[in-house]
């Protein structure tokens, strides 16, 4: 710093001793200052006090900065234009300009160095032997890196931030501002200072009670609100403070000399400092709120002396002001969420808008929305029952939707309980506040309030619609731009306070924990830092009060969206909308609750077609006129019923016909809306004109798609027989059909085709197939009541034990599974085999059971030989196992193994290869993904059930670390967690059992047979897993019982159980003849 000029600022060393203003030099590393000392006693001055001297070296642009205004035209010219004053008259308007050109000095423009005042310095104070706080760096994105480069630098050279060789580091992340006017995006460099504000300590500075700030404001004439530029930068850092405040980018190591946004006690300094820089004056000549300086004056005269003597404290403290954001002389302006002029205060009319402008409701959904808002505040609403009986009548299933005067008079009288004492309260700023938000996938609700949570008490309501991004984001995305913009409405209330924030989405609580900087969820916290809050979850069934408000429509964004948006989502992707169907049926029958639509080149142009029979059906009573705010939409009213025409040619002709009706379905939309209409239909409209229907079709599901309107499309299409046999055998037949069920196959044919009747004619249909009748499994016509089997209590107290195959020959020679599964855990082995002899078994189960898991003390087995041999037997007696063997071909008894067979063959029938003989290699993962799955009897992982921890899944992303245990509290900590598992395990399978019971039972049916009747027959010797389920049809010769009847089986008469039969339908002659 040698020979260079310093400019050192007036300032107290200690108690009465001051430095004067100077400008010097620095020569030998000294330099000369003038103090003096205004008590009455000598003074001594240490080092240590004339090291703390707070100074700038960067002088030279400074020195342009303190020179007489009239040196500077320019400067004075830019002021005066920025100055808001065309409220003003003449005499106002040269005072006022006057005044600013006096004190240009105080006002900072674009491109000025930001000076520090003088009054003030912020400390962070941490507690005692606290060791420096190091965060890693957020990996931002490569094209960002220039942004922040060209952001720091001019940072470093506003003498904002420096250099640091800082042990502390916080992360930095960009956050994006609004677009500039050419478009361009701009950014905001941000500093995630969470860590170090958890451990700051708490600095208090008690801020001004804003209900005996708007006392003072009453029956004055004259308003001004100053506002400070870049206020927090203009309060210096102090030097033991700085390298808490350092974070690091590739250009460097930095930290602030200036105070900045995010820190935990910037308030309280904010607030010491306006304080202190107008003490004297406040409540006599203004008042100030954190940043918010507002003079109050009766006349002219009185208000300009009063300005003046803040500017004097202003340009002493070196404070500087936003000319632009100024408001000079205003008779009425809103200040701390009142607005305030001459006839006294009142509350910003904005914060009951969204209740005054709550539609009309049009059906029951959306009674019940505003009854949820309303009966919140119950308690506080006298007699709120009869008042709200019209509406709540109309909520009982059994009486017709009839929206009357009664109906009305009761909704006026509800939206003014809610705007008006007792319902909405003044603030009182001694108590805490409570912002409740909700979001929907329409708008964003907020409600600002104070009282006992669940008997809080509103103080202003706030609403909006969501952009067509904004319509894209995630649930929680949604749910926490609630929370910001309810944050943003209600700022003068909540900023430098404790506040509570209720939100209905769970997720929000763990919102603090976010490390991703490139998440929405982390750069809207960041922007919540400079507040104290805390999130508290309210079940949505307790959140009526501003779900209402979140469902909301802003008809102007309504009007707002593109064409172009349109052919962009549909080129990449398939656009759905379930509200958007499709029937046969004729326009003119349709449901009497739909309001129709019908295309029209122009207005009363009834002549022919559709319309002129919906003219001579409804009559042309009640006709509405067009006007400019419904735009092409001409419609009249029949009943309670309107028929409304779209227009469907326009007069631009630079237009396409599927713009122009994109923009009558947006105009249909509009209307809708605004009167509360949720069910249309129409007919396919556009193809009079040549459009493709299909490209139409998605065009109505995208404009209609986040409204909660249900659109009826009558197609009104006939198909013949033979048209319909076709469109069966595509659908179910065919290789794509694959022989699907009754529901997937209507599914499927609704997509494309749809008559009355469709769903009995494909299931008398599905019911005659031979195929299906033959290949696929059906319930049992006549079953024993099942029997509730005992119930392990520890794993492998009983295992389950089968045989799969014989399956294809693999290339290691393997052609059957052993499978075993556990009674209590579902815990699944399978071993492949190359054979199923007894040998080969015994040997399987003792090396991969037994040597691993132990021995169990009972099998359960099927009575094939494999296992009904010698040699297993054998084995079960030598280890002392109890072997019991299931009645022959009934899987039941071993139901759960069976179900996992029917997994295992799924999984494998998936990812097999194309000659089918690696299925042993992939059964381990097939079984892995088994025993890591929840099941649905235990609603436990098999795995977690045996082990004491559920298995991990290989992902990228970080999960919660487990907890660190020494030897003895693992095994305690196991001990206990696996006897409370099992226990839960084994009621829930119990329960289930009886419920399996009670469901098997109560289907038990005999379907009756009689002789000459022809059945198939269930084949118990299937060659493999493909081979037909059902042989047959057979003849029926006699009934002989309720049990069993005989059948001719070629030449030979056999006797069967009804069990093992069902019914055979044939076809009839016309499906034959294909």
């Amino acid at each position: 710093m040698e020979n260079k000029n310093i400019l050192i600022h007036k300032q107290e060393l200690i108690q009465d001793v001051y430095c004067a203003n100077i400008i010097n030099t620095v020569k030998n590393g000294n330099t000369v200052i003038s103090i003096l000392n205004i008590s009455e006693s000598p003074q001594n001055i240490f080092e240590d006090e004339l090291n703390k001297i707070l100074y700038e070296d960067n002088v030279e642009y400074k020195l342009h900065e303190i020179k007489m205004i009239n040196d500077n035209n320019d400067r004075v010219n830019k002021i005066k234009n920025l100055i808001r004053s065309d409220h003003l008259n003449k005499e106002e308007r040269d005072t006022i300009l006057e005044i600013c050109e006096h004190f240009s000095d105080v006002f900072h423009l674009e491109n000025d160095y930001l000076t520090f005042t003088n009054a003030a310095e912020h400390v962070i104070r941490l507690p005692a032997n606290q060791p420096p706080i190091y965060k890693r760096p957020y990996r931002l994105p490569q094209a960002q890196q220039k942004e922040i480069e060209e952001q720091l630098s001019k940072m470093e050279k506003d003498d904002i931030i420096e250099r640091s060789m800082s042990p502390f580091n916080a992360p930095l992340l960009l956050v994006k501002k609004k677009s500039d006017s050419s478009g361009k995006d701009k950014f905001r460099i941000v500093i995630d200072f969470r860590a170090l504000n958890q451990v700051t300590l708490n600095e208090f500075h008690p801020l001004p009670n804003i209900t005996e700030i708007l006392d003072q404001l009453g029956q004055c004439q004259l308003f001004t609100i100053l506002d400070l530029a870049s206020g927090f930068y203009q309060i210096p850092l102090a030097k033991e403070s700085r390298e808490l405040t350092a974070f690091s980018t590739g250009q460097g190591h930095y930290h602030f000399k200036r105070m900045t946004m995010g820190m935990k006690t910037s308030p309280a300094t904010f607030q010491r400092l306006m304080n202190n820089v107008l003490s004297g004056i406040i409540g006599i000549k203004c008042l100030v709120y954190l940043d918010d300086i507002i003079i109050y004056a009766k006349n002219l005269a009185d208000h300009n002396s009063k300005l003046i003597d803040v500017f004097e404290r202003l340009r002493t403290h070196n404070l500087k002001i936003q000319p632009d954001k100024c408001e000079f002389l205003k008779r009425e302006c809103l200040y701390l969420g009142h607005v305030i002029s001459e006839h006294g205060i009142k509350p910003d009319p904005k914060k009951i808008t969204s209740v005054l402008e709550f539609p009309t409701p049009k059906n029951v959904k959306q009674i019940k929305s505003f009854l949820g808002l309303s009966g919140y505040y119950r308690k506080f609403i006298k007699s709120y029952s009869l008042l709200a009986k019209p509406m709540t009548h109309l909520l009982r299933k059994d009486v017709k939707f009839d929206w009357d005067e009664n109906c009305q008079a009761a909704f006026d009288k509800l939206k003014n309980a809610l705007c008006s004492e007792p319902i909405l309260q003044y603030p009182d700023f001694t108590k805490e506040f409570i912002l409740t938000t909700d979001a929907s996938g329409k708008a964003l609700g907020a409600i600002l309030s104070q009282g006992k949570i669940g008997s809080d008490l509103p103080i202003a309501y706030a609403s909006r619609t969501l952009n067509r991004s904004e319509m894209n984001y995630s649930t929680t995305e949604l749910e926490c731009l609630a929370i910001v913009f309810g944050v943003k409405q209600f700022r003068p209330y909540l900023y430098g306070r404790k506040f509570v924030i209720l939100t209905d989405h769970r997720p929000l609580s763990w919102l603090f924990n976010l490390k991703d900087p490139l998440s929405k969820l982390a750069r809207w916290r960041i922007q919540l830092e400079e507040y104290d809050y805390e999130i508290k979850y309210k079940p949505g069934v307790q959140n009526s009060n501003v779900d209402a408000l979140s469902r909301m429509y802003n008809i102007q964004e309504i009007k707002n969206e593109s064409y172009t948006s349109f052919l962009e989502k549909s080129e990449t992707t398939v656009i759905t909308n379930k509200n958007v169907k499709e029937v046969n049926g004729d326009l003119l029958e349709s449901p009497i609750e739909y309001h129709i639509v019908s295309e029209i080149e122009k207005y009363y142009n009834f002549k022919s077609g559709i319309n002129y029979e919906l003219k001579r059906k409804f009559g042309n009573n009640e006709m509405l006129k067009s006007n400019k705010e419904i735009g092409d939409v001409v419609k009249f009213k029949h009943e309670e019923r309107y028929i409304i025409f779209i227009i469907t040619k326009s007069k631009v002709k630079q237009l396409t016909t599927y713009e122009n009706l994109y923009l009558a379905l947006l105009n249909l939309k509009y209307f809708c809306i605004k009167h509360s209409l949720n069910k249309l239909t129409m007919n396919q409209i556009g193809k009079k004109d040549g459009l493709d229907w299909a490209k139409v079709r998605s065009m109505i599901r995208y404009i209609f798609r986040n409204t909660d309107i249900e659109i009826l499309i009558c197609t009104k299409l006939e198909y013949t027989k033979e048209e319909k046999l076709i469109i069966f055998k595509q659908f179910h037949d065919s290789l794509l059909g694959g022989h699907a069920g009754l529901h997937r196959t209507v599914k499927k044919i609704k997509r494309q085709f749809n008559w009355p009747g469709l769903k009995q004619e494909v299931k008398e249909y599905i019911k005659n197939c031979p195929s299906c009748q033959a290949n696929k499994t059906t319930n049992r016509h006549h079953r024993s009541p099942m029997i509730i089997t005992t119930t392990s209590s520890r794993p492998f107290e009983k295992i389950f034990m089968d045989i799969v195959g014989p399956l294809i020959t693999t290339v290691m020679g393997n052609t059957y599974i052993l499978t075993m599964q556990d009674d209590l855990t579902k815990f699944s082995l399978g071993v492949p085999l190359p054979n199923h002899t007894a040998n080969t078994i015994a040997e399987a189960f003792v090396v991969n059971f037994v040597c691993v898991h132990g021995i169990p003390e009972t099998i359960l087995t099927d009575q094939g030989t494999d296992f009904l041999s010698k040699i297993f037997t054998e084995v079960c007696k030598l280890l002392k196992i109890n072997k019991i063997n299931t009645s022959p071909y009934h899987p039941q008894t071993n139901g759960s193994l069976e179900r996992s067979h029917r997994t295992l063959a799924e999984y494998l029938r998936h990812y097999v290869d194309k000659d089918l003989n690696n299925w042993d290699q992939l059964l381990p993962y097939a079984l892995f993904v088994y025993n890591s799955t929840e099941h649905t009897s235990t609603n436990y992982q098999p795995y977690a059930l045996l082990y004491g921890r559920e298995i991990d899944i290989p992902v990228k992303l970080k999960s919660n670390p487990e907890p660190r245990y020494n030897y003895d509290d693992y095994i305690f900590d196991l001990k206990q967690k696996m006897q409370e598992s099992h226990k839960i395990a084994r009621e829930r399978l119990i329960k289930k059992k009886i419920k399996s019971k009670k469901h098997y039972d109560k289907k038990e049916h005999t379907e009756e047979l009689e002789v000459e009747d022809l059945i198939l027959l269930k084949d118990k010797t299937q060659k493999n897993k493909l081979s037909p389920l059902w042989k047959g049809p057979y003849e029926v010769l006699e009934i002989l019982d309720s049990e069993n009847v005989i059948i001719k089986r070629g030449r030979k008469h056999v006797t069967v159980h009804k069990n093992d039969v069902k019914k055979y339908h044939e076809k009839s002659e016309e499906d034959k003849s294909d």
